[in-house]
């Protein structure tokens, strides 16, 4: 949606009368989910490997808005078992989810990143 705006002005060497229009462009509000990544998580995103990577993007497109939790498996993964574990091992020293006391289930830190829409 564009508005504009009529501005009158008069050139001061020859008093020549003109008529500006300006226009400013208003993005529409949308209801689109997010991810919010906070200072210093972003770096910390940048220097995961591909097995991280693939874990944390599996995260980012399947966290629903305000969820705390998320469930993780191999299965949802083409890496190797140990290749996996090892991926997911290092998500959690990086302190990017936590475990949780049910099998599968992690804990999103809400300190690095947050799932909203506006």
């Amino acid at each position: 949606m564009k508005k504009s705006k009529v501005e009158k002005v008069v050139h001061l060497d020859t008093g020549e009368y003109a008529e500006l229009k300006t226009f400013k462009t208003v993005q529409p509000y949308n209801n689109k989910p997010f991810i919010k990544l906070y200072q210093g998580s972003a770096d910390l995103i940048f220097c995961l490997n591909k097995p991280e990577q693939e874990i944390m993007k599996y995260i980012f497109n399947n966290l629903k808005p305000y969820q705390k939790f998320i469930k993780v498996h191999k299965t949802f993964f083409t890496l190797s078992k140990s290749a996996y574990n090892r991926a997911l091992n290092s998500v959690i020293e990086k302190r990017l989810i936590f475990k949780s006391d049910y099998p599968f289930l992690y804990e999103i830190n809400k300190e690095m990143f947050f799932n909203g829409k506006y």
